[in-house]
């Protein structure tokens, strides 16, 4: 029984954590239409990232597609605007691509995206 509460008391615990962490980053990526999971070729796709509370939080972008990872450092701007890791996202592959940021080490946000050809 002490094993029990122990163990939903330790879950409790990290709830509220990634919760805020939810709460507080948020990344998408995004073209004129806004935020969404699908481009076609020829498209301009951004890659976004917020933080809410802070300002001049440095983060980790990683890009994941079939080909290889590949990731760079940024700083955000302003505390609740959108930061545009880079202006255009330069895909190398169709298909699935999955974009990862990370602060302090840690994953705060991720956006999966295809990127098909004009005529899919």
């Amino acid at each position: 029984m002490r094993s029990i509460l122990l163990t939903v008391l330790v879950g409790l615990l990290l709830v509220p954590a990634s919760a805020s962490a939810a709460g507080r980053f948020s990344g998408c990526v995004a073209e004129s239409v806004g935020c969404t999971h699908k481009f076609t070729s020829g498209s301009a796709p951004l890659v976004r990232f917020k933080d809410r509370q802070a300002a001049n939080t440095r983060y980790r972008v990683c890009v994941k597609d079939r080909i290889s990872r590949r990731c760079w450092k940024r700083k955000t701007g302003a505390a609740g605007h959108w930061d545009r890791a880079f202006p255009y996202y330069n895909a190398r592959d169709y298909g699935k691509h999955i974009v990862r940021w990370y602060v302090g080490g840690n994953e705060v946000a991720h956006w999966r995206f295809r990127l098909v050809s004009e005529g899919d």
